[in-house]
Protein backbone atom coordinates (compact mmCIF):
# COMPACT_ATOMS: atom_id res chain seq x y z
CA UNK A 1 0.00 0.00 0.00
CA UNK A 2 1.23 3.13 -0.85
CA UNK A 3 0.82 6.86 0.34
CA UNK A 4 -2.13 7.66 -1.61
CA UNK A 5 -3.89 4.63 -1.01
CA UNK A 6 -3.10 4.88 2.44
CA UNK A 7 -4.62 8.64 2.54
CA UNK A 8 -7.81 7.11 0.57
CA UNK A 9 -8.42 4.22 3.14
CA UNK A 10 -8.03 6.98 6.20
CA UNK A 11 -10.16 9.12 4.27
CA UNK A 12 -13.39 6.47 3.93
CA UNK A 13 -12.67 4.56 6.87
CA UNK A 14 -12.31 7.74 9.99
CA UNK A 15 -16.25 8.58 9.06
CA UNK A 16 -17.46 4.83 9.64
CA UNK A 17 -14.82 4.93 13.03
CA UNK A 18 -16.55 7.80 14.43
CA UNK A 19 -20.48 6.91 13.78
CA UNK A 20 -19.40 3.41 14.95
CA UNK A 21 -18.00 5.31 18.68
CA UNK A 22 -21.14 6.95 18.96
CA UNK A 23 -23.67 4.40 18.03
CA UNK A 24 -22.25 2.16 20.67
CA UNK A 25 -23.71 3.66 23.86
CA UNK A 26 -27.34 3.55 22.44
CA UNK A 27 -26.88 0.15 21.08
CA UNK A 28 -26.28 -1.32 24.58
CA UNK A 29 -30.03 0.55 25.57
CA UNK A 30 -31.97 -0.38 23.26
CA UNK A 31 -32.23 -2.79 20.15
CA UNK A 32 -34.49 -0.96 18.94
CA UNK A 33 -31.80 1.98 18.98
CA UNK A 34 -29.47 -0.47 17.66
CA UNK A 35 -31.17 -0.94 14.56
CA UNK A 36 -31.85 2.52 13.83
CA UNK A 37 -28.68 3.29 14.85
CA UNK A 38 -26.87 1.05 12.56
CA UNK A 39 -28.80 2.02 9.45
CA UNK A 40 -27.58 5.44 10.72
CA UNK A 41 -24.41 4.22 10.55
CA UNK A 42 -24.92 2.52 6.90
CA UNK A 43 -26.20 6.17 5.44
CA UNK A 44 -23.07 8.14 7.23
CA UNK A 45 -20.51 5.74 5.93
CA UNK A 46 -22.16 6.08 2.59
CA UNK A 47 -22.36 9.91 2.87
CA UNK A 48 -19.14 10.65 4.84
CA UNK A 49 -17.29 8.34 2.48
CA UNK A 50 -18.68 10.04 -0.54
CA UNK A 51 -17.75 13.67 0.58
CA UNK A 52 -14.53 12.79 1.82
CA UNK A 53 -13.76 10.34 -1.32
CA UNK A 54 -14.55 13.50 -3.79
CA UNK A 55 -12.30 15.98 -1.70
CA UNK A 56 -9.53 13.42 -2.30
CA UNK A 57 -10.49 13.49 -6.23
CA UNK A 58 -10.94 16.79 -6.07
CA UNK A 59 -7.07 17.42 -4.35
CA UNK A 60 -5.48 14.73 -5.57
CA UNK A 61 -7.33 13.29 -7.99
CA UNK A 62 -5.47 14.21 -11.17
CA UNK A 63 -1.79 14.21 -10.09
CA UNK A 64 0.05 11.75 -12.14
CA UNK A 65 0.73 8.55 -10.06
CA UNK A 66 3.59 6.76 -9.95
CA UNK A 67 3.53 3.57 -7.86
CA UNK A 68 6.57 3.35 -5.19
CA UNK A 69 9.90 1.86 -6.21
CA UNK A 70 13.18 0.72 -4.60
CA UNK A 71 16.55 2.18 -6.60
CA UNK A 72 16.78 4.88 -8.67
CA UNK A 73 14.38 5.81 -11.67
CA UNK A 74 17.09 6.48 -13.77
CA UNK A 75 20.13 5.20 -14.53
CA UNK A 76 23.37 5.81 -16.99
CA UNK A 77 25.41 4.22 -19.56
CA UNK A 78 28.58 5.49 -20.05
CA UNK A 79 29.54 5.25 -23.81
CA UNK A 80 33.45 4.91 -25.29
CA UNK A 81 34.19 8.39 -25.69
CA UNK A 82 32.77 8.94 -21.69
CA UNK A 83 29.55 10.63 -22.83
CA UNK A 84 27.00 9.52 -20.05
CA UNK A 85 23.70 8.89 -21.37
CA UNK A 86 20.60 8.44 -18.82
CA UNK A 87 17.42 6.25 -19.59
CA UNK A 88 15.02 4.58 -17.59
CA UNK A 89 16.11 1.99 -14.86
CA UNK A 90 13.61 -0.36 -16.06
CA UNK A 91 14.68 0.22 -19.89
CA UNK A 92 17.43 -2.02 -20.74
CA UNK A 93 17.64 -0.40 -24.32
CA UNK A 94 17.35 3.33 -25.38
CA UNK A 95 14.14 4.05 -25.83
CA UNK A 96 14.13 5.47 -29.91
CA UNK A 97 10.34 6.71 -29.91
CA UNK A 98 7.23 7.48 -26.59
CA UNK A 99 4.58 5.13 -28.63
CA UNK A 100 4.97 2.67 -31.25
CA UNK A 101 4.81 4.75 -34.69
CA UNK A 102 5.92 8.00 -33.36
CA UNK A 103 8.84 8.49 -34.71
CA UNK A 104 8.93 12.75 -35.02
CA UNK A 105 7.41 15.64 -33.66
CA UNK A 106 4.81 15.29 -36.36
CA UNK A 107 3.85 11.51 -35.13
CA UNK A 108 3.61 12.77 -31.63
CA UNK A 109 1.57 15.73 -32.10
CA UNK A 110 -0.64 13.82 -34.37
CA UNK A 111 -0.75 10.11 -31.55
CA UNK A 112 -2.32 13.22 -29.21
CA UNK A 113 -4.70 14.72 -31.44
CA UNK A 114 -6.08 11.08 -32.06
CA UNK A 115 -5.68 10.39 -28.33
CA UNK A 116 -7.40 13.35 -26.64
CA UNK A 117 -10.04 14.89 -29.48
CA UNK A 118 -12.44 16.78 -27.54
CA UNK A 119 -9.87 17.22 -24.48
CA UNK A 120 -8.75 20.82 -23.99
CA UNK A 121 -5.26 20.95 -25.03
CA UNK A 122 -3.88 24.49 -24.92
CA UNK A 123 -5.22 27.95 -22.85
CA UNK A 124 -4.35 31.77 -23.38
CA UNK A 125 -5.57 34.81 -21.99
CA UNK A 126 -5.95 38.33 -23.40
CA UNK A 127 -4.21 41.01 -21.80
CA UNK A 128 -7.03 43.30 -20.31
CA UNK A 129 -4.49 45.87 -19.07
CA UNK A 130 -0.80 47.07 -18.73
CA UNK A 131 1.05 49.20 -16.74
CA UNK A 132 4.30 49.72 -15.66
CA UNK A 133 4.87 49.39 -11.75
CA UNK A 134 8.28 49.98 -10.42
CA UNK A 135 10.10 49.28 -14.20
CA UNK A 136 8.70 46.38 -15.13
CA UNK A 137 5.53 45.66 -16.75
CA UNK A 138 2.37 44.70 -15.04
CA UNK A 139 -0.41 42.73 -16.61
CA UNK A 140 -4.18 42.30 -15.46
CA UNK A 141 -5.35 38.95 -17.48
CA UNK A 142 -8.75 37.78 -18.63
CA UNK A 143 -9.64 34.13 -17.56
CA UNK A 144 -8.01 31.32 -19.89
CA UNK A 145 -9.56 30.39 -23.28
CA UNK A 146 -9.53 26.82 -24.26
CA UNK A 147 -9.12 25.12 -27.32
CA UNK A 148 -9.43 21.52 -28.22
CA UNK A 149 -7.08 18.92 -29.18
CA UNK A 150 -8.89 19.25 -32.97
CA UNK A 151 -9.26 23.16 -32.71
CA UNK A 152 -5.52 22.99 -32.20
CA UNK A 153 -4.98 20.62 -35.11
CA UNK A 154 -6.96 22.61 -37.29
CA UNK A 155 -5.43 26.22 -36.54
CA UNK A 156 -2.00 24.27 -37.23
CA UNK A 157 -3.40 22.95 -40.59
CA UNK A 158 -4.48 26.00 -41.89
CA UNK A 159 -1.27 27.96 -40.89
CA UNK A 160 0.61 25.55 -42.32
CA UNK A 161 -1.48 25.66 -45.67
CA UNK A 162 -1.38 29.58 -45.45
CA UNK A 163 2.27 29.38 -45.52
CA UNK A 164 2.60 27.36 -48.10
CA UNK A 165 0.25 29.36 -49.79
CA UNK A 166 1.63 32.73 -48.77
CA UNK A 167 5.74 32.13 -48.56
CA UNK A 168 5.71 28.94 -51.24
CA UNK A 169 7.07 27.01 -48.37
CA UNK A 170 8.43 23.63 -48.97
CA UNK A 171 10.45 20.42 -47.65
CA UNK A 172 13.43 21.03 -46.05
CA UNK A 173 13.37 25.34 -45.86
CA UNK A 174 13.79 26.79 -42.62
CA UNK A 175 11.29 29.38 -40.72
CA UNK A 176 12.49 31.34 -37.87
CA UNK A 177 10.44 31.98 -35.20
CA UNK A 178 11.34 35.04 -32.81
CA UNK A 179 8.99 35.16 -30.29
CA UNK A 180 7.90 34.53 -26.64
CA UNK A 181 6.45 30.89 -26.18
CA UNK A 182 2.86 31.13 -25.86
CA UNK A 183 0.27 29.46 -28.26
CA UNK A 184 1.08 30.67 -31.39
CA UNK A 185 4.36 30.01 -31.31
CA UNK A 186 3.76 26.40 -30.73
CA UNK A 187 0.79 26.32 -33.72
CA UNK A 188 3.73 28.23 -35.96
CA UNK A 189 5.81 25.73 -34.85
CA UNK A 190 3.90 22.59 -35.54
CA UNK A 191 2.83 24.12 -38.65
CA UNK A 192 6.16 23.76 -40.22
CA UNK A 193 6.76 20.13 -38.57
CA UNK A 194 4.25 19.47 -40.77
CA UNK A 195 5.50 20.46 -43.92
CA UNK A 196 9.21 19.13 -42.92
CA UNK A 197 9.97 22.13 -42.26
CA UNK A 198 13.17 22.91 -39.27
CA UNK A 199 12.19 25.95 -37.40
CA UNK A 200 14.81 27.92 -36.63
CA UNK A 201 14.14 29.26 -32.79
CA UNK A 202 15.29 33.17 -31.73
CA UNK A 203 14.67 33.65 -28.56
CA UNK A 204 13.15 37.08 -27.52
CA UNK A 205 16.21 38.33 -25.31
CA UNK A 206 18.20 38.51 -28.42
CA UNK A 207 18.48 41.81 -29.70
CA UNK A 208 18.84 42.82 -33.59
CA UNK A 209 22.28 41.60 -34.26
CA UNK A 210 21.34 37.92 -32.97
CA UNK A 211 18.38 38.20 -35.06
CA UNK A 212 20.18 39.01 -37.99
CA UNK A 213 22.83 36.02 -37.25
CA UNK A 214 20.71 33.87 -37.07
CA UNK A 215 18.62 34.49 -39.87
CA UNK A 216 22.11 34.76 -42.66
CA UNK A 217 23.22 31.80 -41.03
CA UNK A 218 20.45 29.47 -41.46
CA UNK A 219 19.21 31.20 -44.55
CA UNK A 220 15.74 31.62 -43.68
CA UNK A 221 13.14 33.23 -45.99
CA UNK A 222 10.50 33.46 -43.53
CA UNK A 223 10.68 35.02 -39.94
CA UNK A 224 7.53 34.58 -38.00
CA UNK A 225 7.39 37.33 -35.56
CA UNK A 226 5.85 38.65 -32.68
CA UNK A 227 4.37 42.43 -32.86
CA UNK A 228 6.36 43.57 -30.15
CA UNK A 229 9.42 42.11 -31.56
CA UNK A 230 9.38 43.54 -35.12
CA UNK A 231 10.89 46.92 -34.60
CA UNK A 232 14.43 44.89 -33.76
CA UNK A 233 13.57 42.82 -37.20
CA UNK A 234 12.89 46.42 -39.18
CA UNK A 235 16.37 47.40 -37.64
CA UNK A 236 18.00 44.32 -39.71
CA UNK A 237 15.72 43.68 -41.95
CA UNK A 238 17.92 45.05 -45.24
CA UNK A 239 20.90 43.07 -43.77
CA UNK A 240 19.49 40.06 -44.30
CA UNK A 241 19.11 39.34 -48.45
CA UNK A 242 17.12 35.79 -48.06
CA UNK A 243 14.18 37.32 -45.83
CA UNK A 244 11.30 37.72 -48.09
CA UNK A 245 8.16 36.44 -45.63
CA UNK A 246 7.17 38.08 -42.52
CA UNK A 247 4.23 36.86 -40.10
CA UNK A 248 3.57 38.63 -37.29
CA UNK A 249 1.71 37.13 -33.95
CA UNK A 250 -0.40 39.71 -31.92
CA UNK A 251 -0.74 43.07 -32.35
CA UNK A 252 0.93 45.32 -34.41
CA UNK A 253 1.11 48.89 -35.69
CA UNK A 254 1.30 49.83 -39.80
CA UNK A 255 4.25 52.05 -39.10
CA UNK A 256 6.23 49.28 -38.14
CA UNK A 257 5.49 47.48 -40.94
CA UNK A 258 6.49 50.03 -43.18
CA UNK A 259 9.99 50.04 -42.02
CA UNK A 260 10.22 46.69 -43.70
CA UNK A 261 12.16 46.65 -47.41
CA UNK A 262 10.66 46.91 -50.35
CA UNK A 263 9.82 43.32 -51.87
CA UNK A 264 9.19 41.88 -48.31
CA UNK A 265 6.02 40.50 -48.06
CA UNK A 266 4.17 40.79 -44.95
CA UNK A 267 0.88 39.00 -42.91
CA UNK A 268 -0.80 38.41 -39.74
CA UNK A 269 -1.21 35.04 -38.45
CA UNK A 270 -4.38 35.11 -38.29
CA UNK A 271 -4.63 36.09 -41.80
CA UNK A 272 -2.38 33.25 -42.68
CA UNK A 273 -4.50 31.03 -41.16
CA UNK A 274 -7.61 32.25 -42.61
CA UNK A 275 -6.07 31.64 -46.56
CA UNK A 276 -4.95 28.32 -45.26
CA UNK A 277 -8.26 27.41 -44.38
CA UNK A 278 -9.60 28.88 -47.77
CA UNK A 279 -6.58 26.98 -49.79
CA UNK A 280 -6.02 24.06 -47.65
CA UNK A 281 -2.85 21.74 -48.58
CA UNK A 282 -2.24 18.08 -47.09
CA UNK A 283 0.61 17.69 -44.67
CA UNK A 284 4.29 16.83 -45.52
CA UNK A 285 5.45 14.51 -42.65
CA UNK A 286 9.02 14.68 -42.09
CA UNK A 287 11.49 11.81 -41.75
CA UNK A 288 13.00 10.59 -38.14
CA UNK A 289 16.60 12.30 -39.61
CA UNK A 290 15.19 15.46 -41.02
CA UNK A 291 16.15 18.57 -38.99
CA UNK A 292 13.28 19.44 -36.67
CA UNK A 293 14.88 22.61 -34.56
CA UNK A 294 18.11 25.55 -34.77
CA UNK A 295 17.58 26.79 -31.81
CA UNK A 296 19.47 30.18 -30.75
CA UNK A 297 19.71 30.64 -27.17
CA UNK A 298 20.70 33.09 -24.28
CA UNK A 299 20.47 36.47 -23.37
CA UNK A 300 22.88 38.32 -26.06
CA UNK A 301 23.08 41.45 -27.96
CA UNK A 302 25.60 39.94 -30.53
CA UNK A 303 26.38 36.83 -32.52
CA UNK A 304 27.70 33.48 -30.79
CA UNK A 305 31.17 33.99 -29.49
CA UNK A 306 31.83 30.72 -28.70
CA UNK A 307 34.25 27.99 -29.54
CA UNK A 308 33.26 25.21 -32.21
CA UNK A 309 32.47 22.12 -30.62
CA UNK A 310 29.66 19.24 -30.87
CA UNK A 311 28.31 18.09 -27.92
CA UNK A 312 25.70 15.58 -26.75
CA UNK A 313 22.65 16.26 -24.78
CA UNK A 314 23.86 15.27 -21.48
CA UNK A 315 26.88 17.63 -22.03
CA UNK A 316 24.79 20.62 -23.54
CA UNK A 317 23.19 21.18 -20.42
CA UNK A 318 26.21 21.45 -18.61
CA UNK A 319 27.83 23.70 -20.90
CA UNK A 320 24.90 26.21 -21.46
CA UNK A 321 25.44 28.37 -18.71
CA UNK A 322 28.77 29.08 -20.03
CA UNK A 323 28.15 30.36 -23.35
CA UNK A 324 26.58 33.22 -24.57
CA UNK A 325 24.55 32.17 -27.59
CA UNK A 326 24.48 28.93 -28.68
CA UNK A 327 22.99 27.17 -32.02
CA UNK A 328 21.43 23.45 -31.39
CA UNK A 329 20.55 21.47 -34.28
CA UNK A 330 18.31 18.69 -32.93
CA UNK A 331 16.72 16.12 -35.79
CA UNK A 332 13.28 14.90 -36.35
CA UNK A 333 13.57 11.68 -33.65
CA UNK A 334 15.62 13.54 -31.14
CA UNK A 335 13.29 16.83 -30.50
CA UNK A 336 9.98 14.37 -29.99
CA UNK A 337 12.17 12.09 -27.45
CA UNK A 338 13.12 15.14 -25.30
CA UNK A 339 9.60 16.11 -25.29
CA UNK A 340 8.38 12.83 -24.17
CA UNK A 341 11.37 13.20 -21.40
CA UNK A 342 13.14 10.16 -23.19
CA UNK A 343 16.77 10.49 -24.06
CA UNK A 344 18.37 10.15 -27.06
CA UNK A 345 21.96 9.61 -27.07
CA UNK A 346 24.06 11.68 -28.95
CA UNK A 347 21.24 12.48 -31.42
CA UNK A 348 21.75 16.38 -30.52
CA UNK A 349 24.25 18.23 -32.00
CA UNK A 350 25.19 21.64 -31.01
CA UNK A 351 27.26 24.32 -33.66
CA UNK A 352 28.62 26.95 -32.42
CA UNK A 353 31.78 29.30 -33.86
CA UNK A 354 33.81 32.49 -32.94
CA UNK A 355 32.78 34.30 -36.15
CA UNK A 356 29.71 34.04 -38.51
CA UNK A 357 32.11 33.40 -41.44
CA UNK A 358 32.84 29.97 -40.28
CA UNK A 359 30.20 27.31 -42.10
CA UNK A 360 27.40 25.61 -40.24
CA UNK A 361 26.96 21.98 -40.69
CA UNK A 362 23.63 22.62 -42.56
CA UNK A 363 25.77 24.69 -45.25
CA UNK A 364 28.38 21.94 -45.35
CA UNK A 365 30.97 22.73 -42.62
CA UNK A 366 31.54 19.97 -39.99
CA UNK A 367 29.69 19.75 -36.94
Amino acid sequence: MDARDLQLFLLLFVPTLLYGILALPCSRRDASIASRTYATFMMGYMVGGGVCLGIYKALAGNRPYYPRRKGPYSVYDTKADGTLVWRNADATDMMETPFAGCNTVYDVFEYAIAKNGNHRAMGERDVLQSEMVGGFEKLTLSEYKWNTFNEVQARVSNVASGLVDFASLKPKDRVVIYADTKMDWQIAAQAAFSQNCSVVTIYATLGPEGVEHGINQTQATVVICDGKLLKNLTAIAKNCPTLKYVVTMGEVSQDAIAKLPSGTAHEKLSDIGARGARKPCKPCPPAPTDTAIIMYTSGTTGAPKVRRCRLTAVKLVLKLPLVSAVETVISQNCFQNLLSKSTCGATPRVWCCRTPTCAPPWQGGAG
